[in-house]
């Protein structure tokens, strides 16, 4: 809602108002003006036509001035080496480069890569086939650097990260930064006799933002790959990790709810004490107990249900730690699950392997 002083509303109160709902990009966009009217006294403010009414309703069709803003809608990563050169575009969203000038990529370096050098640019698509120009490294950070400033025609960077890596870059501000991307975190730890094939793994969707299901006998640790090297944390207090920390330890053996930032560096590990099935059977009032497996990866029980109702698995009898969505697919904070008819059910959660599923049999 804007302010109308005089008839008119400012300039800059518009602008504002525009690139909030609807953006910078420089294209045609459709909007409808409407006003509210109010009438004053000493003791009175009283909307003309009721708290609904607008007057003068009418279709804008609005052209914003281009920005000229220096961001191009396409970017390629050059890799380069032992004087070959490669190039893969950078991803974007459905956005603007205006509204959105940050683009990314995920790619796997090799150890050897490393050693031998290898470096990398920034190249815009207009200069993609005549090579004329590229963003390096600002002068202001060294080439190793994993996060920095961009410069045009600047010194190409060198990749000291081996693995799955991104790289992000944000072409307005000139920035980038280099992170690693693992799919999943391993849990090694006497439960799984510190080895990486039978763990129970973190899941991420966001490459930052990692969580799962663990079992936890006495301790364990975190590591970005399915061996201890390159990245394996454990934490010094119990909060921060910390590459080849101490391990982490628990007070109480059992299946834990564990969360982790990479960017933050930083852990939670939340003990599940019981796992139960809430819904319109019980009147989303009280848990149906599920029976763990000795391992802690299955967990089964059975309900009665006199009508086709919704329903959820939730953890500690309490909404923090819920899963629901898809029998094949459970999430965090999913979706309803549904009983389609009455009868007696017994249902088992599958927690050992991702995604977590459930299997429901009638009985």
């Amino acid at each position: 809602t804007l302010k109308v002083t005089d008839g008119k509303v400012k300039a800059n109160d518009w602008d504002n108002a525009f690139i909030e709902m609807l953006g910078k990009a420089p294209t045609t966009r459709e909007n409808w003006v409407r006003f509210a009217v109010y009438a004053n006294s000493e003791s009175e403010h009283i909307r003309m036509g009721g708290a609904d009414f607008y007057y003068a309703a009418k279709k804008l069709n609005v052209t914003p001035y281009d920005l000229k803003l220096p961001v191009e809608h396409l970017y390629y990563l050059c890799l380069t080496e032992n004087g070959n050169s490669t190039y893969t575009a950078l991803t974007h969203s459905t956005r603007h480069q205006y509204d959105d000038p940050t683009f990314s990529l995920l790619f796997e370096v090799t150890p050897e890569q490393v050693a031998a050098g290898l470096e990398w640019s920034i190249v815009p698509e207009s200069a993609y086939t005549s090579h004329s120009t590229h963003f390096g490294v600002s002068e202001t950070g060294e080439p190793t650097d994993t996060e920095g400033n961009l410069m045009q025609d600047g010194a190409n960077g060198k990749v000291n990260m081996s693995g799955k890596i991104k790289i992000e870059v944000n072409m307005l501000d000139l920035t980038y930064k280099f992170s690693y991307a693992f799919d999943y975190m391993y849990t090694p730890g006497p439960a799984n006799g510190w080895g990486f094939e039978n763990n129970m793994l973190l899941y991420t969707n966001d490459y930052i933002n990692y969580q799962g299901f663990v079992y936890v006998q006495q301790e364990f640790k975190l590591t970005g790959q399915a061996g201890w090297s390159p990245l394996n944390w454990g934490t010094p207090d119990g909060v921060s990790l910390t590459q080849d920390g101490p391990n982490i330890t628990v007070d109480q053996d059992g299946l834990y709810w564990v969360t982790a930032r990479i960017d933050e560096l930083t852990f939670t590990k939340t003990l599940i004490s019981a796992i139960g099935m809430i819904g319109g059977f019980n009147g989303w009032g009280g848990d149906a107990e599920m029976t763990p497996s000795q391992d802690f990866r299955t967990w089964t029980g059975t309900v009665t249900i006199e009508e086709p109702t919704e329903w959820k698995f939730r953890m500690n009898n309490a909404w923090d730690i819920n899963l629901g969505g898809s029998v094949t697919d459970l999430q965090p904070n999913g979706d309803n699950l549904k009983f389609d008819a009455a009868g007696t059910y017994q249902v088992t959660l599958n927690l050992g392997t991702l995604p977590y599923s459930c299997t429901i049999e009638k009985k």
